[in-house]
């Protein structure tokens, strides 16, 4: 056996050894860039989720506080009404409970509690300032732990 008969058949090992190397590290390097994407879907997909749970949260608040606003300045309260907007509130809570961390779900439902109060409880004054005063400390909480969670402050 002399080297020009051997040369070949090394050089032609050698090329199928780094052919498959290179073949290994290229699929390794696709597998591992697919996880990371699929990681970053979820990811996006479970903060899309999050936000739609609190803008409707935030949208359901808004309907409550505008009647707790006519309430407030002498407005007959219509129970029908009250109790219809109260109940699509406390479903974005729940919603909220599903989706969204712990600081978020606390702060919204004492928003809850407390806006329910300003609508069942809370005597007219006449006076807007009031009913903001009462309102204000749950809704900057909750507004405050949404932003954290949704990664905007």
């Amino acid at each position: 056996m002399d080297w020009s008969s051997v040369g070949p058949a090394v050089f032609s090992l050698i090329g199928v050894v780094v052919g498959s190397v290179g073949s290994f590290l290229a699929q390794s390097f696709v597998a591992k860039v697919s996880r990371e994407q699929a990681e970053a879907n979820r990811r996006a997909a479970h903060r899309a989720e999050r936000r739609e749970a609190v803008h409707a949260f935030i949208g359901a608040a808004q309907a409550v506080e505008s009647l707790a606003q006519r309430l407030h300045v002498g407005q007959v309260r219509d129970d029908t009404e009250a109790y219809g907007l109260l109940q699509q509130m406390w479903l974005a809570q729940r919603l909220l409970e599903l989706v969204c961390g712990e600081a978020v779900r606390n702060s919204a439902l004492a928003f809850t509690i407390r806006i329910r109060a300003a609508v069942w409880d809370l005597p007219p004054s006449g006076k807007s300032h009031v009913l903001w005063e009462f309102l204000t400390p749950e809704r900057s909480a909750f507004m405050a732990a949404a932003r954290s969670e949704l990664a905007l402050s």
